[in-house]
């Protein structure tokens, strides 16, 4: 499987949390929102 993840933008909703980390690497339960995305991706 093939996928793409598209996580642009500069965050500015998310100041000051995004200016230290990308908002795709914002911890959401204690995981990268990134990580999160992945896993819901099915498995091939």
């Amino acid at each position: 499987m093939q996928a793409v993840i598209l996580a642009g933008g500069f965050g500015t909703r998310l100041a000051p949390l995004t200016y230290t980390r990308a908002k795709p690497m914002l911890p959401i339960l204690n995981k990268p929102m990134l990580h999160h995305l992945i896993d819901s991706l099915p498995q091939e």
